[in-house]
């Protein structure tokens, strides 16, 4: 988390907006498999200033916390609705970008035991 000396844009300025969603899809795949803080460099994005940073594997899970939290709720919601335990899951296969992810591996590690 940095000090803001800009006030942000409106994010629904398209071009601006993707900048952003390409630069974090980026650092995401990049955070996956490393532990280093990861350098974060979007051009032109704050009133056509450039924005730079780290983003390390902590902060990124941190800022995750309540999106994991309800991953989890609607894991737990599914089973329930199939009237399933976690133990008759006999395979969990993850599909998608989330699935580099080492925290949510790990959510679904712990609640499948597998």
């Amino acid at each position: 988390r940095g000090k803001y000396k800009e006030k942000a844009e409106d994010p629904k300025k398209p071009k601006a907006w993707l900048r952003l969603l390409t630069e974090c899809e980026k650092v995401k795949k990049l955070m996956s498999a490393n532990t280093q803080p990861i350098p974060l460099n979007i051009e032109c994005f704050m009133n056509d200033k450039d924005v730079s940073g780290k983003m390390t594997r902590e902060v990124f899970e941190a800022m995750s916390a309540d999106l994991l939290k309800r991953i989890e709720n609607t894991l737990s919601n599914i089973l329930v609705g199939a009237k399933l335990k976690p133990a008759d899951i006999h395979s969990v296969e993850i599909l998608g970008g989330s699935s580099r992810i080492p925290s949510f591996k790990r959510l679904v590690t712990q609640i499948f035991s597998k």
